[in-house]
């Protein structure tokens, strides 16, 4: 979904009659801001959070970094316009930093958009991605991201696609709660190695019941979301496709 225009997925969104949706920031700035906030509106869908992603070095200054950042600020300035309460950063690569100055480099970045969240009253998260995507981010465990959120004064998205086989995830997700916000659910198949290539919830080869109840008995009271997308979605065709992941996630809430 993240390359459709917005008004096919707002339609689309609409017909999965979903509690509350993401969109991404380059939707919403293709779409033009104004019209954006307009067409979401008169959807009557709820906009959860809004994912902004960075993904140049944080520290090299060049003007896609620049672009990058300033399209991060107008989707918290977007947000606090629609009540939407997160937006969600990736890192960026740690290009030849190690990962401590990495995290220091990136803290100097985002400090501007953390005060500027702060003061609109949004909350911002990071991600952690797979390890094959060390393109986009430098936070490939839940462990690390949580740890880097406390440093941050930011929240974390737990993408548990990224980390299922992390060790003590189950212990990281209890001690996380205090800046876990979001936690995303997708499956995958073993010796898959292209990325995003991800799975319907139950269709692939993740110990998905087990991480549910693991994040459920840690004590998470917050949002959980489908993340799915890639050649087998699109082959299945994405509404569909979210359907059944729909479908699968109420299951597993169900069980209590």
């Amino acid at each position: 979904m993240n390359a459709w225009a917005l008004p096919d997925l707002l339609a689309c969104l609409s017909r999965l009659r979903v509690d509350r949706v993401a969109i991404g920031s380059r939707q919403l700035e293709g779409h033009g801001w104004r019209e954006a906030e307009a067409a979401i509106k008169a959807s009557g869908l709820v906009v959860g959070s809004i994912g902004s992603g960075l993904t140049t070095p944080a520290s090299v200054d060049s003007p896609a970094g620049r672009e990058q950042l300033e399209l991060a600020a107008q989707s918290i300035d977007f947000a606090a316009r629609l009540g939407i309460p997160v937006v969600t950063l990736t890192t960026g690569p740690a290009g030849p930093l190690c990962w401590e100055d990495a995290l220091a480099s990136f803290a100097v970045r985002l400090a501007p958009l953390a005060a500027r969240a702060d003061d609109l009253g949004i909350t911002l998260t990071v991600e952690n991605t797979h390890s094959l995507r060390s393109d986009v981010s430098f936070l490939h465990t839940l462990r690390d991201a949580v740890d880097a959120a406390r440093h941050l004064g930011v929240g974390v998205c737990a993408d548990l696609y990224c980390c299922w086989a992390e060790p003590r995830l189950a212990a990281t997700l209890a001690d996380g709660l205090d800046v876990i916000r979001i936690v995303q659910y997708g499956d995958f198949v073993h010796g898959t190695l292209e990325q995003p290539n991800r799975w319907v919830p139950g269709d692939g080869d993740l110990p998905l019941d087990r991480l549910v109840r693991d994040v459920v008995a840690a004590g998470y009271t917050g949002v959980h979301e489908i993340e799915i997308l890639g050649p087998r979605i699109d082959a299945e065709g994405v509404e569909g496709a979210h359907v059944r992941a729909l479908e699968w996630l109420d299951r597993q809430l169900s069980k209590g």
